[in-house]
């Protein structure tokens, strides 16, 4: 909407000034950006234009969203995200990237641009918690709400890498020390407080590893040193296998209990057991008051995505891959190597078929 007004041009004088939407072009450090419809005061008499009051915030902030995007800079809603993400503020986000006083607060106004350079760190920072832990031990600045959030991702990433969170680990892969070590790095006050997370689960491999050393596995063994307790419940129905939840100890210390059915085959318990572990290994935020295991879950063909990556990480507890092919050398009989390693002959089958040590696929239960 047109609004005249009785104000001077600055230019050449006149009264003769009215306000307008129109195209125009801006030169910015001897850029030129166009804005298709910028509000603005022009003058009827020299043709001048002018922008009194807010109409010259919002004309900069128009040049701001013009550049970012011709650039492909991140947006002013992408800053106001990723600082708030890390809970920092934002003269701690102009230390660590470097900037002067209020460059960050002129930047989530959008009426100046991040240069390409700043533009790349910040978006390193978005994408690599481990990059910004560095920024802030080398700037000194430290906040415990971004701590936190760098400490979650550290602990995501570990467990992505650790081969106790792959069902099959493959032998080319680093070892989980090293993997884990260049996630957290060593040796800076800051990281010391993930060092417990980093030990949890280089424990967890180790201990999974000594036990995969002899068949059968001692899958019970296995479960106390990761501190988990077994309870064997002959009052559970034949529709269930058994659950893990958590439970509170006589000393106090929380825990995670085990509860198998006993009135199953001694091998079914087995596998119950090692696949209570993997979900302790694998899923221990999404244990909750307990996942309950229901028999007709119990192949390793299952479709849901939780369960048929507990099967296939306790089907490697119970019949370790090394362990197995070496076994299969010796004899191809299934229910020879099922009595060696102490597990169902279903079991046994698929995970012959998984490996690729047979073509035939065990019948669907």
């Amino acid at each position: 909407m047109t609004d005249s007004r009785a104000i001077f041009c600055l230019e050449c004088g006149s009264e003769n000034v009215t306000e307008e939407v129109s195209e125009v072009t801006a030169n910015v450090r001897g850029r030129t950006v166009v804005l298709p419809a910028d509000r603005h005061m022009r003058c009827g008499a020299c043709g001048s234009i002018s922008h009194p009051g807010k109409m010259a915030d919002q004309h900069l902030e128009a040049i701001g969203e013009r550049i970012r995007e011709e650039d492909g800079l991140l947006s002013v809603a992408d800053l106001k995200e990723i600082r708030t993400r890390y809970g920092l503020q934002q003269e701690e986000m102009e230390a660590l990237i470097g900037t002067g006083p209020k460059t960050w607060v002129r930047w989530e106004r959008g009426r100046v641009v991040p240069s390409p350079q700043s533009d790349k760190v910040i978006r390193r920072i978005a994408e690599d918690p481990r990059y910004l832990l560095q920024l802030m031990e080398e700037k000194g600045v430290s906040n415990e709400t971004a701590l936190g959030v760098i400490e979650e991702a550290c602990e995501r990433e570990v467990r992505t890498h650790s081969d106790a969170f792959r069902a099959s680990p493959a032998p080319e892969r680093q070892p989980v020390e090293v993997i884990v070590s260049s996630v957290l790095g060593r040796g800076s006050e800051v990281r010391k407080r993930l060092f417990d997370v980093r030990k949890a689960y280089v424990d967890i491999d180790a201990t999974i590893a000594r036990h995969k050393e002899r068949v059968p596995v001692d899958v019970e063994g296995l479960a106390r040193d990761l501190g988990i307790s077994i309870a064997r419940d002959t009052r559970m129905t034949m529709g269930s296998s058994g659950s893990i939840t958590r439970e509170t100890r006589p000393t106090g210390a929380a825990g995670f209990l085990i509860s198998v059915n006993g009135r199953e085959h001694p091998h079914r318990q087995r596998f119950t057991i090692a696949h209570e572990v993997a979900h302790y290994v694998m899923h221990r935020d999404r244990i909750g008051n307990g996942i309950t295991e229901p028999v007709l879950n119990r192949n390793l063909d299952g479709q849901d995505p939780i369960e048929r990556e507990a099967n296939a990480m306790a089907a490697e507890l119970l019949m370790p891959e090394n362990s197995l092919r070496e076994a299969f050398a010796e004899t191809n009989d299934a229910a020879e190597l099922a009595r060696r390693f102490k597990v169902s002959h279903e079991s046994m089958g698929w995970r012959l078929f998984g490996l690729g040590l047979t073509k035939v696929r065990p019948r669907q239960n």
